[in-house]
């Protein structure tokens, strides 16, 4: 279901938005159903920020994960892991990644919904390094 859709399921189920044009749901208990699995990435994002500290800053994890870690996605037990979460409300972010040389390296990029937009790293530009600007979409779309 995309967005407009969990909107018009919403609104047909609180009757608090105009409907027209939009099927209500077939049962209240659907349309909770629709709503949680919509509503989970966020409140997953959500819930790991909150463990993060600072917005804006890297959280280094200085030791190996193990297969009792739960993150949003299962880690890999043999990678050092850091995260950060960027706040692009205000503008863009600059992020700048080491030369790494022939080491892999990667900077996983994804949004509240934890849809992937961009890895950065070894792969996808090089060993060299670089700097980076990250821009929301409303200052890069409009």
């Amino acid at each position: 279901m995309n967005r407009r859709g969990f909107l018009g399921v919403l609104a047909a189920a609180t009757g608090s938005l105009p409907t027209q044009g939009l099927a209500a749901p077939p049962d209240l208990r659907s349309a909770a159903r629709e709503a949680w699995i919509y509503c989970l990435p966020l409140i997953e994002t959500a819930r790991m920020r909150m463990t993060q500290g600072e917005i804006n800053a890297f959280a280094h994890r200085r030791e190996l994960a193990t297969p009792a870690d739960r993150w949003l996605t299962n880690p890999n037990v043999d990678t050092l892991y850091s995260s950060a979460f960027v706040d692009l409300g205000k503008g863009p972010a600059t992020v700048t990644l080491p030369a790494t040389g022939e080491r892999y390296f990667s900077l996983h990029l994804m949004d509240m919904f934890t849809n992937s937009f961009a890895v950065l790293g070894t792969r996808t530009v090089g060993g060299e390094g670089g700097t980076f600007t990250l821009v929301g979409p409303a200052r890069c779309c409009s």
